[in-house]
């Protein structure tokens, strides 16, 4: 079974080769939000 990321990485390889250039020239500050991950939500303490 392939993980998440694997798949991901497929999916945008495949993008990248049909447009002959890297997501990240079409799709600007993309990494901004792709590699940022906020922290886990947690309940408020009472």
């Amino acid at each position: 079974m392939e993980k998440g990321w694997d798949k991901s990485f497929q999916i945008k390889e495949y993008f990248e080769q049909q447009m002959e250039c890297s997501v990240y020239d079409v799709l600007p500050d993309i990494e901004k939000t792709t590699l940022l991950t906020p922290k886990p939500w947690k309940p408020p303490v009472k």
